[in-house]
């Protein structure tokens, strides 16, 4: 069965951006994905689940991927892991080629992989 591609956002687009613009083009490149705003900026998204985005100082592409996958990707220096601050991210890695055709066969792993995820429940706002 083939998937449907779902280019549209589910909120209205903020000012376009190379980041945003990126994020639009990869988008229209892999069956299943959508197409929205999370954390400030555009995100690939499957069932409500983001799986990646564009990076903001590098140009480069942030995807989340199985540990494991992401501990062969540093060795063999295709990717870097995501520091936020000083904390280093387990699941999350940076591709600092985005269009490259390896990069979308990573990007396609990206979403089957969080497709299996479950969702979690919104956190509750503290009183």
């Amino acid at each position: 069965m083939a998937t449907k591609v779902t280019a549209k956002s589910k909120a209205p687009l903020r000012r376009e951006t190379p980041r945003s613009e990126l994020a639009a083009i990869l988008v229209k490149k892999v069956p299943g994905a959508e197409l929205s705003w999370k954390f400030g900026n555009a995100s690939l998204m499957i069932d409500d689940k983001v799986f990646a985005f564009p990076s903001k100082n590098t140009g480069g592409l942030i995807l989340k991927l199985p540990a494991h996958d992401i501990a062969a990707l540093v060795e063999t220096g295709t990717a870097r892991p995501l520091v936020m601050g000083k904390r280093t991210m387990r699941e999350w890695v940076i591709v600092e080629d985005p269009l490259a055709a390896a990069t979308l066969k990573l990007l396609r792993a990206s979403l089957a992989y969080v497709e299996t995820l479950p969702k979690t429940a919104p956190k509750k706002k503290k009183k």
